[in-house]
């Protein structure tokens, strides 16, 4: 009787059993979501002083691609996580979010890297390996504010939250600005502008986590001789230079790939060669080197996440140029003027 009853119970609880398993939902990937953010970005530099303001990159609708590669240990080999995944900001830095297709989620041991680039550019390429991510940049076809983001995350951390991506700027922002000697009566005005000898075509390698003058690739060899070439369509259309600077805060900035301005002596110098006319006809051309020094001899290049503005005065009789330097995104600004003539 005892032993029938066991029977019973036990067929009982297998019915059971399987009538749960019929309404369990799908198991449930290990971990959590893998969520994004990016880093707020704070500027307290004026429009004049900056190309954007601190919420360009935090901007509803804005879009960037990640890539991520997961490893067991340093020595261990890596798979991809993330190839490519499109993040859509949603108006916030920490709303960056990806199509649920592409849904990933934490293992609970190893060692994750992501990088990223902001916008999306044409090409882009990456090796599974997550050690090199390589975007090609011309400077005579892509004029764009091109940043790029690294990150690590280390599961024995315990950390499950939203990875902070830390974008930064990989170009230099460059501008020149043009103004007439202050005791300078006739009506002056821009009407030719180019830039002359500059590295302009190369590749962002991101190796390290860390965004530098090293982590470009430059093409050996080539100084076009002309980029950035404007010329008014008719001497109605140059553009008026100011006995001030700042009137000109919708001047053009070039994003430049960061370079040393110093050349070898069998290179062309890189310079700017502008013409300016004056009211009664007469026409100053020149072509202005490009400092590659400061006033203490020491060497200037055109550094990732930096401004530079070059002033340049015209008067009949000379020709001067100060450029000032500052980061691109500070909270307090420290701008360093280096002067020549």
């Amino acid at each position: 009787m005892e032993t029938m009853y066991l029977r019973h119970l036990s067929y009982g609880l297998l019915v059971l059993a399987a009538a749960l398993a019929g309404c369990q939902r799908p198991v449930v990937p290990e971990g959590e979501l893998i969520r994004f953010g990016a880093e707020e970005q704070v500027v307290v530099k004026s429009d004049f002083m900056a190309p954007h303001d601190a919420t360009y990159l935090n901007s509803s609708g804005n879009k960037a691609c990640v890539y991520g590669t997961w490893a067991l240990t340093t020595s261990s080999e890596t798979e991809a996580v993330f190839d490519g995944v499109t993040l859509t900001c949603g108006g916030t830095s920490t709303s960056w979010t990806y199509d649920d297709a592409y849904s990933r989620y934490w293992k609970r041991e190893g060692i994750y890297v992501f990088k990223a680039v902001y916008p999306i550019p044409e090409e882009i390429e990456y090796t599974t390996s997550g050690t090199h991510l390589t975007v090609p940049y011309s400077m005579h076809t892509d004029n764009y504010d091109l940043m790029a983001a690294s990150a690590r995350r280390d599961m024995s951390e315990g950390y499950l939250g939203p990875v902070v991506l830390p974008f930064r700027h990989a170009t230099a922002a460059v501008r020149f600005l043009f103004r007439k000697g202050e005791d300078v009566a006739d009506n002056y005005a821009l009407d030719f502008f180019e830039l002359q000898n500059l590295r302009t075509v190369g590749e962002l390698i991101m190796e390290t986590d860390e965004l530098s003058a090293d982590s470009w690739y430059l093409a050996p060899g080539y100084r076009p001789a002309s980029i950035y070439r404007w010329e008014a369509a008719s001497e109605s259309e140059g553009k008026p230079l100011q006995t001030t600077y700042g009137a000109y805060t919708g001047y053009t900035w070039y994003y430049c790939i960061p370079q040393s301005l110093t050349v070898s002596e069998e290179e062309e110098h890189p310079a700017v060669h502008f013409r300016v006319r004056m009211s009664n006809g007469i026409t100053i051309e020149n072509t202005l080197l490009i400092p590659e020094t400061d006033t203490d001899g020491n060497p200037i290049s055109w550094e990732p996440g930096k401004v530079y503005t070059y002033y340049i005065g015209v008067t009949p009789q000379t020709t001067t140029v100060r450029v000032s330097v500052s980061k691109w995104d500070a909270a307090y600004v420290s701008v360093d003027e280096l002067i020549f003539s």
